[in-house]
Parts: structure tokens; sequence; C-alpha cells
């Protein structure tokens, strides 16, 4: 201690002769400093800790954040870069807190740059590379296909997969249970409240169907894997191929008859027409005419059918048991073929209808309407005949059609019509569409969700 006694030194040569709060500089004693001054040492400081030539508490000093060394900062990384990714990610920033060097977590989402999430049916969501980005989430919903993913469309505001189809034939038993069949090898079916696939076979191309019910359902068409004529059997829970001895190359386009044990199949190859006759266990011998495949098929009884093919419109009837050419149409190629009497027979050409009365052919060309494929009705005046470009005709008498508008311009290709003193159920199909019409009511696209033109 100095006082009156003692003299009380005026200089110093070390911090050791300065009070505590205090350090030497030169020869003086000055006061400690605070945090954030400059230092040259930690007996300068207050706190005493000097770093990087400034005082702080502890660790690395600094007067911003960019005098922190790098191990206080990393660059942005996406934090879920997975198929679940949400595009959110972070870095860490040096931060400059009383002096002393430390981290924070800053939002930054751009190291998520280029990372998709993975939506299904929807369009998957890619990332941007903005720090700032909004949470991804997959849509739940749609309003175009573009909004959806590959192999998947927009349809009833869903994302639904993708059908590419054109279908060739329909037939159904009521308004809740109607069967259509396509060249893509689906068959689906309507139970009044929705579609669903019963068979997806891409290597089979499938033309007919005819039912007693539908838990007893005929399909023909052709297995391009196989090469082989197809027939299709569906009793209610499994499909079941039926075989017959048609040659490799053969298709079966069309199919008839009055019961299970009473099922004619048509078709053919390059030179012959075929007919197969399943009598309830199996498919006897064919039929065979050499003037090309047989398009079409109508049994009015055991004993009575019709067919109608290609080359110079060739016409069959089934007579008894025997099948022999009937009265020839002059002309192209058949589509299609309707009756319900040997009195009452229809036949269809591409431009053209052909009327059997019973003893001679009466033609009613159609070219001015275009070119037509399928042909269904219930009696002379209630046809229903569809063609190219969505054009859909009717009858009201022998020889008389008028157009009736449709909803689509895709080509068109089977018909099924039901209804009693008119036609007033008829279901259309064609090019990746179906039509339906009940009563009073005009065709209505009613095609399958997902379904597109083949």
């Amino acid at each position: 201690m100095c006082g009156a006694s003692v003299a009380c030194p005026n200089t110093c040569a070390g911090d050791t002769q300065c009070v505590g709060t205090a350090y030497c500089e030169g020869s003086t004693c000055v006061a400690k400093k605070d945090s954030g001054a400059a230092c040259n040492g930690p007996s300068q400081c207050k706190v005493g800790h000097c770093d990087n030539g400034l005082c702080c508490a502890s660790g690395n000093c600094c007067s911003t954040p960019a005098a922190c060394p790098a191990s206080f900062r990393s660059a942005a990384i996406c934090i879920d870069p997975s198929v679940s990714t949400t595009c959110q990610g972070a870095r860490k920033d040096a931060t400059c807190i009383d002096f002393m060097c430390g981290s924070q977590a800053v939002d930054d989402d751009s190291a998520c740059s280029g990372a998709v999430r993975a939506c299904g049916r929807y369009k998957d969501v890619t990332c941007g590379s903005a720090a700032s980005q909004p949470v991804a989430a997959c849509a739940s919903s749609c309003a175009s296909p573009s909004e959806c993913s590959t192999g998947n469309t927009c349809a009833g505001g869903a994302c639904v997969p993708t059908i590419a189809e054109t279908f060739r034939g329909v037939w159904g038993f009521a308004d809740n249970d109607v069967w259509v069949v396509g060249e893509q090898g689906h068959v689906m079916h309507w139970n009044g409240l929705q579609w669903t696939v019963s068979l997806s076979q891409p290597n089979y191309q499938l033309y007919g169907v005819w039912g007693v019910s539908s838990s007893d359902l005929w399909v023909v068409g052709y297995d391009s894997l196989g090469l082989t004529a197809l027939t299709l059997h569906w009793d209610g829970a499994h499909w079941a191929v039926k075989a017959n001895s048609a040659s490799a190359g053969d298709k079966m386009y069309g199919v008839s008859g009055t019961s299970s044990s009473d099922v004619w199949v048509v078709g053919g190859g390059g030179c012959c027409g075929l007919l197969h006759h399943w009598t309830g266990a199996s498919f006897g011998t064919p039929v065979s005419f050499g003037r090309g495949p047989i398009h079409s098929v109508v049994t009015i009884s055991p004993a009575d059918a019709w067919a109608a093919g290609e080359n110079g419109g060739s016409v069959f009837r089934l007579t008894g048991t025997t099948w022999a050419l009937a009265p020839q149409v002059p002309g192209g190629e058949f589509h299609a073929i309707w009756a319900s009497s040997d009195g009452d027979v229809t036949a269809l050409s591409g431009q053209a209808v052909d009327h059997w009365e019973g003893n001679s052919w009466t033609e009613s060309p159609l070219s001015t309407y275009g070119t037509f494929n399928g042909l269904f009705g219930l009696s002379p005046s209630n046809l229903v005949a569809a063609g190219n470009a969505g054009v859909v005709l009717t009858s009201s008498y022998p020889g008389s059609w008028g157009s009736t508008q449709s909803p689509t311009s895709q080509n068109l290709y089977g018909v099924w019509a039901r209804g009693g003193s008119s036609v007033n159920l008829v279901w259309i199909v064609g090019h990746g569409v179906v039509l339906h019409r009940e009563s009073s009511v005009g065709l209505v696209d009613m095609t399958p969700p997902g379904v597109v033109p083949f």
C-alpha cells in the first residue's frame, strides 16, 4: 500500500505492478478493455480472453460474422433429397454475437435443385434452385392430363392409368351390365356405377363379344403371341381359353348364339372363312368357305343363323345343321349383319346397307353419310349403324336412315342396343371411346376413365 508515508509508483514494468482492473502498457497502468476492443493479449481484456486481436469472453473473437473462421459456415444441403423430398434445405451461417463467433441454421432450399418428389399417378414435383421454396406436396386432383405423370391421364378430376385402346365390340344384358372389348386386349365391364377392367392381355386382339348372361360370356379375337385364333369364355369368375381348330394366322371376328350350348364363332384367314360351333363341351370341325374371312354372325334360332364377310358380298345362311352360301349381294365386303327373322336380315358394308325380305336384297346407299362399321337393331325399323368420324345413323323404317348427334369424331366400330318398341338403350364403341344413349337422352360420352385412342 502506498500512502502518506510511502510514495505510490507512477510507472510500471509489468502487469503485476498494476491493480487487477488495469494492465501495464509501456510504463503506465491503464484500464483493461471491454469486449470488442483491440488487444494484444488476454491481460488487456476485462474478460481475460483475447483472440484475433479482439477481446471477447471466449472462443474466436470477431467484429463481424465475416471475420469468423470457415468452420462456422457450411454450404446449403437438401434435408431430404430422396423421392419423398419436400424441397426444403438449410445452410450454416457464421454469427458474431457479443464479439464471439458462433453458427446458426438458415433456411436455404437451393441445394434441393433438381431433386424430385415422386407423386405416383400425379406429375412429380421437381425442386427449383431458389433459396426459398414452398414445401413440395403431391397433387390430389387434376384439371388436365398435363398434371398427371407419364402413363396416366386426367379423368373426373383425378389422375388415372392411361389405357390406350380401340374398342371393337360391345354386348350387354341390362343398363348396369355392359361389356366392351378392344384390340389392345382389354375387356371392361360397366356395372351401372363404374367401369372395371376384367381382362388385360396386351398380346390379345379382341374383336367380338356375345353372351347368355354376365356369367356366360364369349369373346373372340387373335393371340398375336401364339399367332392363333382366340376364343375366350367368362364364367362369372374366371377367363378361360377355349381351344378351336383354326389354322395358324386365323383370326376370329364375330360371335353369336342362342344358349350356352349353341354358340357360333366366325373368322378365318387370307383364303377362307370359318364358322366354329360350340355345342356345350367343345368346338366341332369348322365349316369352311373359300371366300375370305367372315366378319359377323347373327343367330335367330339353333337351326337358323346368318353370317357375312369378304369377297363380293359373301353372305352365308344356316338352315337346320347346314351352312350354305345365301343369294349374294353385289359389291364389297360386309362388316356386320343383323337379323330378326328369315324375312328380316340386314347386312352392312362400308357405305351401304342391304336388306333381305325373304326373296331378294334391297340396297340403301349410305355414302352420303360416310363409311360404316357396326350395326345392331331390334326390328326392320329400329336399327343403329356406327361409322367413321363418329357418325351414327338410325332407321325409322326399312331403307330410311338419318344421322343423330354424336359427341365424338373418332371412328366407331361396335353397336349393341336394347329396347321395346324403339331402340331406347344404345351402346356404341370405337377408337378410344364408348358412347351411350338412354331413352330420349342423346348420345353421351361414357368412355372409361383413362382410356385414350390407341
